[in-house]
C-alpha cells in the first residue's frame, strides 16, 4: 500500500540511504519532491519477495545506525540475504559496517556463525564501492587485532584481495603508516608460507609499491622496516624493492629525493632554533624481527599519556639523563671517581655499570671493544654525531652540558611549543637520512647510471598487474632491439621517455637535499656527469633553482670539476646564463619584491664570482649574454620592487615632514620665557631643559634626514643595479632616522610638558609619559622584522633558499 506524499517528503532522505544499494533497483524509480527515491514506493509495483528484501535491508541500515548489534547479529544468523546485503551508499555490508565501528567482537560473533570456511571467505572477500574488503578498511584503521581477526579466516585470500586501485590490504597499511597491521598481515603470510611470494601483494595499479608509498607519506620508521624485510625475503644480491620504479620511472630514491622538507637543509632555522636542534636528540630506526613482533593493544595508551599534555617536555627532559647513565662515558665516570674508594674498599659503580659488564668478559666490558664500534653505540644511544669528534673523556660533559642546556630552554618558555616540534623535525629529519642510506646502499648492486635515463628495473607506461608475475618480472621493461632487417620497431621510441626522468642526484640537487647530493657523489661519483633531457647537469639544475648549499657542496675541490661547471644546456645557457633567469616561484626567504631583487643580483654575482673570469660561456643559442638575459628576465620584477619602494617612501616621507615641522616648532620656543636684562632662558640648567632642548634638535635634524633620504629613493632611476646596495641601504636610513626622530621628538614633548605637571603630578609623570610613549614602542615592533630583513639583506653575501612546505 503507498503512503502520502507527504511522509515520502518526511521520511524520503533516511530511506534513501538503504535504497541506493538495493541488488535490483526498480524498473521505475520513484522521484519526490527532494529528489530521492523511497524504498516503499519504489517496491510498489515489486513482488512480495522483492518486498520482504527491501524491507529487511532497510531494518539492518536502521539497526546499524542506531548500533543495535543484537539485532544485527541476530538477522545476520536467521537470514543468508542480509548476510551479502549492501546496505549504505558506499555499498557497505553488515561487515564491513561492523569493521568501521571497530566492534572486533561482534565481527567474531559473525563469522562464527557462518558454518563452514568457503561462507566465512566469500563474506569477508565481498567488496564496497571502492573495491575494498572488510580487511582493507581494518588495515587503513590501523586495527591490527581486527586484522588478525579477519584474516585468520583464510589469510592467502584475504590478503591477496585488491581494491579499485589495485591494492592489497598489506599495500593499504603501508599507504597509512600503519606499523602493527602490516606486521600482523606479513607474519600471516609467513604462517602459510606465503613470504617468497611477497612480490604479489607490495605493489598497485600505478606502479607504486609499498615502499614508494611509505616514503611518500613520510612513514620513514615502517619504510625502513619494508627495506630490512624485503633484504631478508630476497634470494639474490640485487635489491629489486629499492630499485623498482613506478609508471612515471620514479623508484623510491626519486620520492624521496623530492622531500626536501624531510631532510636538515630543507629548512632555515634561526639562530636560537640552530641552538635547540643541535642540542636535541633523535633516535635511531632499528630493525624489527617481524616474527616476533609483539603489538601493543589498540586500546592502550603511550607512557606519556598517564601525564598531562604540559608535562610533556619535563618527561621528555628525563632522555638525556637515561642517556647519561646508560652510555659507556658513565662507566669511565666512575672508574675514574670512584676508584680511590674502592682500593680502600668503599664505593661501587652504578646500577647502570654493574648491568652492562658482561660477566663471562669483563675486560671486554672495560675496554667497551674497538673504538668504532664504542662510537656507533654512542651514537645510537645519544642520537648526537658530535660524539664522534670528541674525546671518549669528553662525552659525560657533552651530554651533561646538552642536558643543562634543555633545561634552561624550558625555563625560558621555549620548550612547551618550540623545542617539541624542533625535537620532531630532528627526528624525522635523522630517518629520512637513514632511509636515504639504505636506498643508495641498494642501488650498488646495479649500474647507477642505467637508474631515471634508461633504468634496467622500470614499469611500463601500460602498467597492468598480474597476481601471476612476480615482481622481478613486472618492473623490468628492456628495450627491443632493431629488427634483423633494420626497420624501426614501435617500442624502439621507448627510450626517448624513459630519457623524461631524471636521476636521483638530478632531483635531489633540484629539492636542494644536499644530504642527499653528498651522499650519492661519495657513493657513485659518476653520477656527477648525470644529465637529463635538456642537457642540463646537477651544478646547472643547482644554479637555476636557487640551490646555494648544493652549489657550495659542488665547489668544493673534492667534487668540483671544470667540465661539469662548464656544461651548457640544450639551449646554450651556462650556469651563469640560468642564474640570470627568473623562475615563476621566487625561491628567497626575504619578502618584498626589492628585497627579492637585490638577492637575485647577489645570487648572479656569487656564482659568476665562485669561478675565474671568462670561464662560463659568454652568449647562449639566443645570442644572448648572462648579463642581458639577467636585465630581460628580471624587467617585471624592477617595476614591482620600485612601485614598493615608491610606495613606502611616499608614506614615510609625509610623516617625515609633519615631525620636521613640530621638531622645528619646538626648538624654536623656549619653555618658561627668556630673561629680559639677559635674554638668556629662565629655566637655563635644569636638566629637564637641557634635555628638551638637545632633543628638539635631534628630532629636527633627523626628519630632516629621513625626507631627504625618501625624497632620494622616488627621485632614483630604480635600474638593475641600485636595487644591490643604494635602494637598500637608503630604505634602511630612511626608517632608522625616521624612528629615532619620532622617539626625539616625543622625549622633547614629555620633558617640556614636564614642567607644568612638576608640581601637581610629579610622580605620576614618568607613567604619565611612558604611556605616551606607547605609540613609539608599537611601530618599532610592527617594523622590528623589516628591520631584520633589510640588515639580513645587505649583510648577507650568500642568499638563503626556503621551500613552501617550511611553513604551514
Amino acid at each position: 500500500m503507498a503512503r502520502h506524499p507527504k511522509q515520502l517528503m518526511i521520511k524520503g532522505g533516511f530511506r534513501a540511504l538503504a535504497s541506493q544499494s538495493w541488488d535490483d533497483p526498480p524498473e521505475k524509480p520513484v522521484m519526490v519532491d527532494n529528489d530521492i527515491a523511497s524504498p516503499d514506493r519504489a517496491l510498489d509495483g515489486a513482488t512480495p519477495e522483492r518486498r520482504l528484501a527491501g524491507k529487511k535491508k532497510r531494518l539492518m541500515f536502521e539497526a546499524c545506525m542506531s548500533r543495535d548489534w543484537e539485532t544485527v547479529k541476530r538477522e545476520f544468523r536467521n537470514n543468508k540475504d542480509v548476510r551479502v546485503a549492501k546496505i549504505t551508499s558506499s555499498e557497505d555490508t553488515i561487515v564491513h559496517f561492523a569493521v568501521i565501528e571497530r566492534r572486533r567482537a561482534d565481527v567474531k560473533a559473525l563469522i562464527d556463525v557462518l558454518e563452514t570456511l568457503d561462507q566465512r571467505r566469500d563474506i569477508l572477500l565481498l567488496k564496497n564501492k571502492s573495491g575494498s574488503t572488510p580487511l582493507h578498511l581494518a588495515a587503513a584503521q590501523g586495527d591490527w587485532e581486527m586484522c588478525e581477526v579477519l584474516a585468520s579466516v583464510a589469510a592467502k585470500d584475504l590478503i591477496a584481495s585488491r581494491n579499485a586501485d589495485g591494492e592489497t590490504p598489506l599495500f593499504v597499511a603501508a599507504l597509512h603508516g600503519k606499523m602493527e597491521p602490516f606486521f600482523v598481515l606479513l607474519n600471516k603470510l609467513r604462517e602459510d608460507n606465503e613470504i617468497e611470494q611477497i612480490d604479489h601483494y607490495i605493489r598497485r595499479n600505478d606502479g607504486n609499491t609499498i615502499l614508494h608509498v611509505a616514503i611518500l607519506g613520510e612513514h620513514f620508521d615502517l619504510a625502513f622496516q619494508i627495506i630490512k624485510i624485503y633484504q631478508d625475503v630476497e634470494r639474490n644480491e640485487e635489491n629489486v624493492l629499492v630499485n623498482t620504479h613506478n609508471e612515471k620511472g620514479q623508484s623510491a630514491l626519486h620520492i624521496l629525493a623530492k622531500s626536501a622538507h624531510a631532510f636538515r637543509s630543507g629548512y632555515y632555522y634561526s639562530t636560537i632554533d640552530k641552538l635547540i636542534y643541535s642540542l636535541s636528540w633523535a633516535d635511531r630506526l632499528e630493525k624489527i624481527d617481524g616474527q616476533s613482533f609483539d603489538p601493543q593493544p589498540s586500546d592502550q595508551h603511550e607512557e606519556k599519556s598517564l601525564f598531562p599534555e604540559n608535562y610533556s617536555t619535563c618527561v621528555d627532559l628525563v632522555k638525556p639523563i637515561q642517556d647519561l647513565k646508560n652510555s659507556d662515558a658513565c662507566r669511565k665516570f666512575c672508574d675514574f671517581f670512584l676508584k680511590p674508594f674502592r682500593a680502600i674498599g668503599m664505593g661501587g659503580r652504578c646500577k647502570g655499570c654493574i648491568n652492562r659488564e658482561d660477566p663471562e668478559n669483563p675486560a671486554a666490558c672495560s675496554n667497551g671493544g674497538k673504538h668504532g664500534a664504542k662510537e656507533k653505540e654512542m651514537e645510537k644511544r645519544t642520537g648526537h654525531v658530535a660524539l664522534k669528534y670528541l674525546p671518549a673523556n669528553y662525552a659525560p660533559l657533552f651530554l651533561f652540558f646538552r642536558l643543562a642546556m634543555m633545561i634552561s630552554l624550558v625555563f625560558l618558555g621555549l620548550g612547551f611549543w618550540r623545542l617539541k616540534r624542533i625535537r620532531y623535525r630532528k627526528q624525522r629529519h635523522t630517518w629520512a637520512v637513514q632511509i636515504m642510506e639504505e636506498l643508495v646502499k641498494g642501488a650498488s648492486a646495479w649500474e647507477y647510471n642505467a637508474d631515471g635515463k634508461k633504468p634496467d628495473i622500470v614499469a611500463s607506461s601500460t602498467f597492468e598487474f598480474s597476481d601471476n608475475i612476480p615482481l622481478q618480472q613486472q618492473s623490468t621493461n628492456h628495450v627491443p632491439d632493431m629488427n634483423p632487417g633494420g626497420e624501426d620497431v614501435k617500442d624502439a621510441e621507448k627510450p626517448d621517455d624513459m630519457d623524461k626522468s631524471e636521476t636521483p642526484i638530478l632531483v635531489a640537487a633540484k629539492s636542494g637535499v644536499v644530504e642527499m647530493v653528498e651522499h650519492i657523489l661519495g657513493t657513485f661519483p659518476v653520477a656527477i656527469r648525470d644529465v637529463n633531457k635538456d642537457g642540463k647537469n646537477v651544478v646547472l639544475l643547482a644554479v637555476e633553482n636557487r640551490q646555494p648549499f648544493v652549489y657550495k657542496l659542488l665547489m668544493r675541490s673534492k667534487y668540483r670539476n671544470e667540465n661539469v661547471f662548464q656544461k651548457v644546456d640544450d639551449e646554450g645557457n651556462s650556469a651563469l646564463h640560468l642564474a640570470a633567469v627568473l623562475g615563476t616561484h621566487r625561491p628567497w626567504i626575504i619578502p618584498g619584491a626589492a628585497l627579492q631583487m637585490q638577492w637575485e643580483i647577489k645570487w648572479f654575482k656569487f656564482v659568476k664570482e665562485s669561478v675565474q673570469p671568462y670561464f662560463f660561456i659568454r652568449v647562449n643559442n639566443k645570442g644572448r649574454t648572462a648579463t642581458e638575459t639577467f636585465n630581460h628576465s628580471h624587467r617585471k620584477l624592477v617595476g614591482e620592487g620600485g612601485q614598493w619602494l615608491n610606495t613606502t617612501s611616499k608614506s614615510c616621507s609625509l610623516v617625515a615632514a609633519l615631525i620636521a615641522t613640530v621638531a622645528f616648532a619646538a626648538a624654536v620656543t623656549v619653555p618658561g620665557g627668556v630673561k629680559e636684562d639677559k635674554g638668556t632662558p629662565n629655566l637655563e640648567g635644569r636638566p629637564a631643559f637641557d634635555t628638551f632642548a638637545i632633543s628638539s634638535l635631534v628630532a629636527l635634524g633627523l626628519s630632516v634626514t629621513s625626507l631627504i633620504t625618501f625624497l632620494s629613493i622616488l627621485t632614483s632611476r630604480h635600474v638593475s643595479k641600485d636595487f644591490e646596495w643604494s635602494l637598500p641601504i637608503k630604505l634602511m636610513i630612511g626608517l632608522t632616522s625616521l624612528f629615532f626622530s619620532i622617539s626625539a621628538m616625543l622625549l622633547s614633548f614629555c620633558t617640556g610638558h614636564y614642567f607644568i605637571l612638576r608640581n601637581h603630578l610629579r610622580n605620576l609623570a614618568f607613567y604619565m609619559y611612558a604611556v605616551a610613549c606607547l605609540p613609539v614602542g608599537l611601530f618599532a615592533f610592527a617594523q622590528f622584522r623589516l628591520y631584520v630583513d633589510l640588515g639580513m639583506a645587505i649583510l648577507t653575501q650568500v642568499p638563503y633558499r626556503t621551500y613552501k612546505e617550511s611553513f604551514y
